[in-house]
């Protein structure tokens, strides 16, 4: 039995692994031939599909593994070298191994064994077992080790709609050493200038290099520039819809941004001691003009994730 592309947003193959130790497939043309199951050696069985559960990010990534689509993955960024960002992790889907594939959102490292992400990557029922955690590597290609994850918290407000209260924190299984990945420093309460106007910030990940497109393995950073609230809710821009918990960076002409699959990572300043001032979190489109991108604000938060982080 073959599963058609339409069902796979809807369907999910309960307790699918992949072990395969093929070589990394190529990008899949919008025309070609979708993979499906049956052509990784999986014998499929009706009982076993029930519906999908997990945030879009994961749900969206568990479906492009099963089309052998390579993930959506930031705009005009540059590779990033060995210890420029050592706190940042990714988020993978457990089920397959190939990290490539199986990346879907970023996060950065808080503390040795909690990881500060968007809620938007582990929401809507996503289970601990379904993700892990990869540290210790700049390329999804190679290296790196995944940590599994043992509790999420969701910021109690959460709101998918108008994507405020947008932050979550991982609790891993273990400890993260500090030759796997370093734990940044966060604004330690509210009245912190940090992110003023103006100030240049520092977004990394390894989403989209153009928007709707695939990305770099390597790990990508960009320098951008903390917008002002007026000029981002203007009515050419976001008209309204950025809330005190939120910040812009990024270019308002467009450009440099960060895109599908930096969901979760880290926006961060050096003080000269790097601090992380917000989560990659949402935006209309990918570097258009009027919309630069939208960060969860840390310093709003400090006190909840006080309280997750310890």
């Amino acid at each position: 039995m073959k599963i058609q592309a339409t069902q796979l947003l809807t369907l999910f193959l309960a307790a699918l692994t992949f072990t395969s130790t093929d070589s990394i497939a190529q990008p899949v043309a919008n025309n070609a031939k979708a993979r499906t199951p049956s052509e990784y050696g999986i014998v499929l069985d009706e009982s076993r599909l029930t519906k999908l559960v997990g945030s879009k990010p994961l749900q969206r990534t568990m479906a492009d593994i099963l089309l052998g689509k390579e993930n959506e993955r930031i705009l005009m960024g540059k590779i990033v070298q060995q210890g420029e960002v050592p706190w940042q992790v990714a988020l993978v889907y457990a089920g397959n191994h190939n990290n490539r594939r199986a990346q879907f959102c970023g996060g950065s490292l808080v503390s040795k064994n909690k990881v500060l992400t968007a809620a938007h990557c582990v929401d809507e029922g996503t289970l601990a077992t379904q993700i892990a955690v990869l540290v210790g590597t700049l390329n999804l290609a190679n290296g790196g080790n995944r940590v599994s994850v043992k509790s999420i918290a969701i910021h109690p407000q959460w709101r998918v709609n108008t994507n405020e209260n947008d932050l979550a924190i991982l609790t891993l299984d273990r400890d993260v050493s500090p030759t796997e990945a370093s734990v940044v420093a966060l604004p330690q309460n509210p009245a912190d200038t940090v992110d003023r106007d103006g100030v240049l910030v520092t977004v990394s990940g390894w989403g989209a290099t153009a928007e709707g497109m695939a990305g770099s393995d390597a790990l990508l950073s960009a320098d951008i520039n903390v917008t002002a609230t007026a000029i981002c809710n203007g009515e050419n821009g976001y008209n309204g819809r950025i809330k005190s918990g939120m910040l812009c960076a990024g270019p308002i002409e467009g450009g440099r941004d960060s895109c599908q699959g930096d969901s979760g990572g880290p926006l961060f300043v050096y003080l000269p001691v790097p601090v992380q001032v917000g989560v990659v979190s949402w935006g209309d489109g990918c570097g258009r003009k009027n919309f630069p991108g939208v960060y969860t604000r840390t310093k709003v938060y400090s006190q909840w994730l006080k309280s997750q982080i310890g």
